[in-house]
């Protein structure tokens, strides 16, 4: 089987738009593959598979291979007269209907266009409301010293170091020294900010209970250990601008429209449908019944 020669037009799109009749494999009774061909293979793949096989000669090739493969493999089963076999009929009619059908959902879905204005009549209106989907949790911003373990004398160093603090030693580098977090030691014992709820229970709640940067916590055990804690800044929940969620809820709007567009086309079909209850009952007997 010849090797691939043109390949290298995929690497430029701009001269494989010129080459689209270009035989990038040819094989005996005439079957060939083209660029279009490959391309429209391609097109079929997630773009970040395109960009794989575009950067890989030999996968690219084997992609072209199976092209050519299945094309000249078809062609050897209609010389077979393989096609005409009810079994084959049955199945290239449901492959007709399922390409048409999904070409009739994808008109279904361009015929949806709403305007700049409609989208933001929608996000508007869903951003009133539905308040509590755009709302930025309360938030703090702290830092911690943990001794880990849950043993009297650990319990016992954290108190002694909750005791330093109140006379005035440096929370930075108390946490640097005796810290078992190696996440937020090195940086003073800093969580930087973070959501209520994000941390375990008894330090969400101590976490809580200060009210002014600065403040320090008693000493709280949690699963990891005995933790001191101290509030650097908290900020309000707080509902995020409409400006931050706009695009967002006209994608949503979109996303909608194009369903009702979907439901209401498929809908209009099936109106004209009446089915036959009797006959299915008859149908499933008959089943039954050869199963028996």
């Amino acid at each position: 089987m010849a090797r691939l020669s043109a390949v290298g037009l995929l690497l430029s799109p701009i001269v494989l738009r010129a080459e689209d009749n270009a035989v990038l494999i040819k094989g005996a009774q005439g079957v060939t593959v083209s660029a279009q061909d490959l391309r429209n293979d391609l097109q079929r793949m997630p773009a970040e598979t395109q960009v794989k096989l575009l950067t890989n000669l030999s996968q690219l090739q084997q992609l072209l291979d199976n092209i050519y493969l299945r094309r000249a493999a078809a062609l050897d089963a209609e010389k077979s007269a393989l096609d005409k076999q009810p079994a084959t009929q049955e199945k290239l009619k449901q492959a007709r209907e399922n390409v048409l059908a999904e070409a009739w959902v994808g008109q279904v879905d361009a015929s949806v266009q709403p305007n700049e204005k409609d989208l933001d009549a929608y996000a508007r209106s869903t951003y009133k409301a539905e308040p509590k989907r755009f709302e930025n949790p309360e938030q703090f911003q702290a830092r911690h010293i943990l001794i880990m373990g849950a043993s009297d004398d650990n319990k016992a160093k954290a108190e002694k170091l909750l005791t330093d603090l109140k006379a005035g030693a440096n929370f930075e580098e108390l946490a640097k020294q005796h810290s078992g977090d190696p996440g937020s030691a090195a940086k003073g014992g800093d969580l930087g900010w973070f959501p209520k709820g994000r941390m375990v229970k008894e330090f969400d709640d101590a976490l809580d209970s200060l009210k002014n940067p600065g403040d320090l916590s008693a000493v709280v055990q949690t699963r990891f250990g005995y933790h001191i804690i101290k509030l650097e800044g908290r900020k309000s929940a707080a509902m995020r601008e409409f400006s931050e969620v706009r695009l967002q809820l006209h994608n949503e709007a979109k996303v909608k429209l194009t369903q009702e567009a979907r439901e209401k086309a498929i809908g209009k079909l099936r109106s004209q449908a009446q089915g036959d209850t009797d006959a299915l009952k008859a149908f499933v007997d008959a089943e039954k019944a050869k199963r028996n």
